[in-house]
């Protein structure tokens, strides 16, 4: 999906989201040193009401902003005076504020990866770094979170990745990183020791480029994938924090094997549709009228659940996306309970 795809159905996500039911209290004291982090579309913040469930996070990354054709970081439908005002409210909250730089709709095929590209593979990277300072310097935000995947993950992005780290050493803010494991061996240790903390994008394990749709964010695939960071990379425990999909792949096929649809399908839809299912069932296997099935990936509630209480040992929980969860937001409130327990 496109980012303009990615940002309508978040923003629709947001509407159903506003009136929410009430929710415990929260005492983010009890988390300790971890960090529930929460990605949530930079766009919805226009909206006059939403709910990305403040109470919960202790930082709440907005996607995406990136360098544009002015030489300045901005994004879509987003003002400073927007920005600002949504810092302070999460600031009540006693929440951080990060920027997501990038994005997986960031490509060398497009005007915004371009431009990075040409800025990287000169090792000119002070255009970029110098407009991120003045962005955060501006707005008042309390970090950067660094999100580039595929072909922008360039030899020179590590480069990038250590001098932004060294220019903002001795200010204010925060740099964090989203890596997956398919992208993680691209990156010098150097680059990623430079990081405050790394949010690991432990998901996608299947998806609609397989021919069978298997689990896409098991267990075990966390197990592996913090071996990996501590055991190959040397990357402290309390810097990786564990990521979570608040959503699925789902596919529909008829008798004989032919897909009729696939798509990805939000926690909060499969919450709606199979309500007792979406607590403990991280598999659907649905047989249609027609004699075919619908078989849907996701994580259960309790998978969520198990998977916070993992995280109590490392950095804590990152979700993709926020918006994706239930009107009573119950996959935060298993992340902060599975946290805390």
């Amino acid at each position: 999906m496109n980012v303009r795809g990615l940002i309508l159905t978040a923003v629709a996500v947001v509407f159903a989201l506003t009136g929410c039911l009430t929710r415990p209290e929260t005492d983010k004291t009890a988390l300790g040193e971890r960090r529930i982090v929460g990605y949530f579309p930079a766009a919805a913040i226009a909206l006059e009401q939403y709910n990305p469930g403040l109470e919960y996070l202790t930082h709440i990354n907005l996607w995406f902003f990136n360098y544009d054709r002015k030489g300045e970081i901005s994004s879509p439908r987003v003002s400073t005076l927007m920005l600002k005002r949504f810092i302070a409210e999460a600031h009540g909250e006693q929440t951080k504020v990060f920027v997501s730089i990038g994005g997986g709709h960031v490509t060398a095929r497009t005007e915004a990866g371009r431009r990075y590209l040409t800025l990287f593979r000169e090792k000119n990277f002070e255009p970029i770094i110098e407009a991120l300072i003045r962005f955060a310097d501006s707005t008042g935000i309390d970090g950067i979170d660094l999100d580039f995947e595929g072909d922008m993950m360039v030899p020179e992005y590590s480069d990038f990745i250590i001098e932004l780290a060294d220019a903002i050493a001795d200010k204010p803010y925060q740099l964090s990183g989203a890596f997956g494991y398919w992208g993680a061996r691209k990156m010098r240790d150097a680059a990623v020791t430079s990081f405050d903390f790394l949010n690991l994008m432990i998901y996608n394990e299947s998806g609609l480029f397989d021919k069978e749709l298997k689990d896409h964010s098991s267990f075990a695939h966390v197990e592996k994938t913090v071996a990996y960071w501590q055991n190959q990379r040397g990357i402290d425990r309390s810097k990786l924090v564990i990521g979570v999909p608040f959503y699925g792949w789902q596919r529909t096929v008829d008798a004989d094997g032919r897909i009729l649809n696939e798509g990805s399908i939000t926690y909060r839809e499969i919450s709606e549709n199979y309500p007792e299912q979406s607590l403990n069932s991280d598999f659907l296997t649905l047989p249609t009228e027609e004699g075919g099935r619908t078989v849907i990936t996701f994580n259960s509630l309790d998978l969520i659940r198990k998977k916070s209480h993992y995280a109590r040992s490392f950095g804590g929980i990152m979700a993709w996306h926020i918006a994706q969860d239930t009107p009573d937001l119950s996959l935060l409130q298993a992340v902060y309970l599975g946290l805390i327990d």
